[in-house]
């Protein structure tokens, strides 16, 4: 056996008794790993290892950013899970694929609540993201269609009544502007074209 198959088959050896799960029936996803994978000792930072697929991964372990790299001809890119770190807890979590941004992008507050979540597909903001309080409600919700808000912005009070509702398209304030009391009550009113006021504001 010659020795760059036995250090492979040594890398492999570390990572399952690792509990890095590396199925035998299955190839390695590094869409399935969990932060507690890079707690283990046996998982090192820059260690690396091949799929059934023949695909290379690399390790990137350190105290600020966990996650694993593909090789890509001769590049490194970010694939899977991707964790950043501050003083043993996660700051935020992002999915990539094959160097981009895909699936789900989340912060956290100090006490493990979310603080943003964001949608990407292939690098860009697609979808519904979120802003939420620590004490987990939500500040708003805000469509956004090829990395630019499209649709309406609603902004929330922390007793889960709606404070504003803005419309966009194409990133721009487009449309009616509505703001409301603690109660829900509509009190203003403004219009917006291409992000310039038009008008002035009613007042109710």
């Amino acid at each position: 056996m010659n020795k760059v198959v036995l250090n492979c088959m040594l890398i492999l050896g570390i990572l399952i008794s690792s509990n890095f799960v590396i199925a035998q029936e299955s190839n390695f996803d590094p869409f399935k790993l969990k932060a507690e994978y890079f707690n283990d000792k046996g998982v090192k930072d820059k260690m690396v290892f091949s799929d059934k697929k023949g695909n290379s991964f690399k390790i990137k372990k350190s105290d600020f950013s966990n996650g694993v790299y593909i090789k890509q001809g001769e590049k490194w890119l970010k694939h899977g899970v991707w964790l950043s770190t501050y003083e043993g807890r996660i700051t935020e979590k992002i999915v990539y694929s094959f160097g981009k941004k895909h699936g789900v992008r989340e912060s956290y507050y100090e006490n493990g609540k979310v603080q943003f979540e964001d949608q990407f597909v292939k690098g860009v903001q697609q979808g519904i993201s979120f802003q939420y309080r620590a004490d987990g409600t939500k500040v708003y919700e805000c469509p956004y269609v090829i990395g630019k808000k499209e649709g309406v912005k609603i902004e929330y009070e922390r007793n889960g009544s709606i404070s504003f509702k803005k419309n966009y398209k194409n990133g721009k304030l487009q449309g009616e502007y509505l703001q409301y009391n603690n109660d829900g009550k509509l009190v203003a009113r403004t219009y917006y074209e291409l992000g310039k006021q038009v008008g002035k504001t009613e007042w109710y």
